[in-house]
């Protein structure tokens, strides 16, 4: 028998996939219920949740958290959730080292207990920051589809203000993204998945 499958709030995957989606969104209520649902579900499955993002939108981040009502102040003091600071994950010392991400990636998903997903969302705007190509950008992600993705239990949520990326980093997130959420709608990337 199948275990059950993987929910991550606005949508669900099959069990055996650790699941990398790609989150587009033009509006700060877009993002915050889908951070809400994936978060919500994980915190009440036990799992442990990260958020990395730009140091100066964490106080955003929380103040969106406890008006939507989800727990992330209580679980931050339990350590079920962290934020990060996407400066020091993705930009250690001001440099983009790919090699170094995926191996803090491991080490994050080595303490996981048996069933547990480590549900971890990004938020992509440290690309624009950090003056990260999308083409760089694009090869990273596939890094992460090969070599974390296809081997931990990890659910991964990159989140693109659509207000702030262009075509190029739309088509780039797409097209990296087995699956998508944009706005209230979750579906399988099809064109990336025939890949």
């Amino acid at each position: 028998m199948d275990p059950a499958p993987l929910d991550l709030g606005f949508g669900t995957v099959p069990a055996r996939l650790s699941p990398h989606v790609g989150a587009f969104y033009r509006s700060l209520e877009e993002r915050d219920a889908i951070l809400k649902a994936f978060y919500e579900k994980g915190l009440a499955s036990g799992d442990p949740c990260i958020l990395v993002c730009p140091k100066d939108s964490r106080t955003g981040y929380l103040a969106a958290f406890k008006k939507s009502g989800l727990p992330a102040a209580r679980a931050l003091k339990s350590g079920q959730f962290r934020i990060v600071d996407a400066e020091e994950f993705y930009l250690r010392k001001g440099v983009f080292d790919p090699d170094r991400i995926i191996a803090a990636t491991r080490l994050l998903v080595r303490d996981l207990k048996p069933g547990q997903t480590l549900r971890s969302a990004g938020d992509m705007s440290w690309t624009l920051l950090a003056g990260v190509a999308p083409e760089e950008a694009a090869a990273f992600e596939e890094r992460l589809n090969r070599e974390i993705f296809a081997h931990y239990p990890v659910a991964g949520l990159c989140l693109y203000d659509m207000r702030r990326f262009g075509f190029a980093w739309g088509k780039v997130g797409y097209d990296t993204h087995p699956h998508i959420v944009f706005g209230e709608r979750f579906f399988e990337n099809t064109r990336r998945l025939a890949a």
